[in-house]
């Protein structure tokens, strides 16, 4: 993980990302989880794989980025 506007992420914030460079911009919250980040998409992503980068927003300041290492299946109620 890099942070560009922040220190270090101590709780959970809504931002967009990016999973591609050529996609729009994603709603999303991440959370810190030990030293990675669970990222949680408003809307279901496809064809999310491990080795993508993420890249962080608010509105058009870049927050950070990391490398995915896992995808997990789950969906917000």
């Amino acid at each position: 993980l890099n942070w560009m506007s922040i220190e270090k992420l101590d709780r959970k914030i809504n931002l967009q990302c990016k999973i591609r460079s050529s996609s729009e911009t994603i709603d999303c919250s991440i959370s810190p989880s030990n030293s990675s980040v669970e990222v949680i998409f408003k809307d279901p992503q496809l064809f999310v794989k491990p080795g993508q980068s993420v890249v962080f927003y608010n509105n058009e300041e870049v927050v950070g980025g990391g490398i995915i290492s896992e995808k997990l299946n789950k969906s917000i109620k």
